[in-house]
């Protein structure tokens, strides 16, 4: 059986900014704190952005979404009353792995798109600190 799984995961790079625009977003920091910067970054994760279009059942109107659900529920809900207990094992421990390997990718790629976010938030910050012990403002 063929059973299409989807996942997401989550990358981030730094845009590209001019010195004057560096240190400016440095002193914001410096002035605001790390910490607010990099909870913004979290809660930002999750959110859809705006330029981008809905696609599959996204797409559909309300009705049509909440038809197609109530039908796949209802299919889902029949085939599953006719499962053998061996089967439920089989099917358990295969929504089980898969679980796994799908959240092991979103979660350790929201890790790494967060540590490379924090480690440019420190280079700004130390950047700006740096201007200023030159004589900069």
């Amino acid at each position: 059986m063929y059973v299409p799984v989807t996942y997401s995961y989550v990358t981030w790079n730094p845009p590209n900014l001019s010195d004057v625009e560096e240190l400016e977003l440095g002193r914001q920091i410096a002035l605001v704190g790390r910490e607010h910067f990099i909870r913004e970054f979290r809660k930002s994760i999750g959110k859809r952005q705006q330029q981008q279009q809905k696609v599959g059942i996204a797409a559909w109107s309300p009705g049509a979404r909440w038809t197609f659900i109530i039908v796949f529920v209802g299919l889902a809900i029949f085939g599953l009353s006719q499962m053998t207990e061996r089967e439920w094992r089989s099917l358990s421990l295969r929504i089980i792995a898969i679980l796994v390997v799908v959240l092991s990718i979103y979660f350790v790629s929201v890790y790494f798109a967060t540590c490379k976010f924090e480690k440019w938030i420190d280079h700004l910050v130390s950047r700006y600190a740096a201007h200023v012990a030159r004589g900069g403002h």
